[in-house]
């Protein structure tokens, strides 16, 4: 059974570093697959603008985005960190992953607005057909989840509007950002409720940030809805799949023992040492069932 469960991590693992593909938040790791009860901290990386529609647009989709997603009872969103949106090219996706688990996020959104195509259309019954110009946008969206860095959703939507020959005939920033004004909020709606529900059937999986002594201090405070005397279930990486930019991604997990929060601040937490160890800095925790 081991073997099996370390089989299907590993295709998971690799179909996220080899290529783009699509997963089941619920089929994430297999020691932390119980029903989700803390809340999960997520960041909307700045959405990257290949549509032409110029930073202040682009800023304001993105910001429609998290919006939209703050609406969840079982998120919270922060604010994109300066370190992870200057990760934000492709090849530096991976680091970027592992910024934000370091910064104590869940998971990350990544977005890309796409360059719009035009295509003429004929509407209407013969004689009185007319030719209808339509204008596709279009927008795709990752989420990766920063533990395993496995990507946990992606997903393309677009959309089609129709404009006057006076818009089509002005330029290609003028022409984008019209038919992105007619495209929202619609194009929007169906991408977040998908990212919702990959978001929400996620369990929260933080780690162990600093030991001092008896004192360990976990990434979760009172703002994901951690309590005193909750317990956490520690886990260590015990195995590991290499990535092509030669970052490791665990594949096989150790249980390490147990903690007990004795102190909970708003973003960590202390707790003591209940059974097992040693317990060191890096190692993964989820609360215990």
């Amino acid at each position: 059974m081991k073997s099996a469960i370390k089989k299907f991590l590993v295709l998971i693992l690799l179909s996220v570093i080899g290529a783009p593909g699509c997963s089941s938040p619920g089929d994430l790791i297999g020691p932390w697959r119980s029903k989700p009860v803390l809340k999960k901290r997520i960041t909307v990386v700045p959405f990257i603008d290949f549509a032409g529609l110029g930073a202040s647009d682009t800023e304001r989709i993105t910001e429609q985005v998290v919006e939209m997603l703050s609406k969840s009872p079982n998120l919270v969103i922060y604010p994109c960190p300066l370190e992870i949106a200057a990760l934000s090219a492709p090849e530096k996706r991976g680091a970027m992953v592992e910024k934000a688990g370091e910064l104590g996020f869940n998971a990350l959104i990544i977005g890309q607005l796409n360059p719009h195509e035009i295509e003429i259309k004929k509407k209407g019954l013969w004689p009185f057909k007319r030719a209808v110009s339509s204008v596709h946008v279009s927008l795709f969206i990752d989420v990766l989840e920063t533990t395993t860095g496995t990507l946990l959703l992606t997903l393309t939507q677009r959309e089609e509007v129709e404009l006057g020959e006076g818009d089509l005939s002005k330029t290609d920033e003028t022409v984008s950002r019209r038919a992105w004004e007619k495209a929202l909020p619609k194009i929007l709606e169906d991408p977040v409720e998908r990212v919702l529900e990959a978001l929400e059937n996620l369990t929260w999986i933080g780690r162990i940030i600093e030991v001092n002594g008896g004192d360990i201090k976990i990434d979760g405070g009172s703002d994901i809805g951690i309590i005193p005397l909750s317990i956490f279930e520690v886990f260590s990486a015990e195995e590991f799949v290499i990535a092509k930019d030669g970052r490791r991604y665990p594949t096989s997990w150790k249980r390490i023992g147990k903690i007990q929060v004795k102190e909970v601040r708003k973003t960590t937490s202390l707790a003591a040492p209940l059974k097992g160890g040693p317990f060191l800095p890096g190692q993964s925790v989820t609360l215990s069932d």
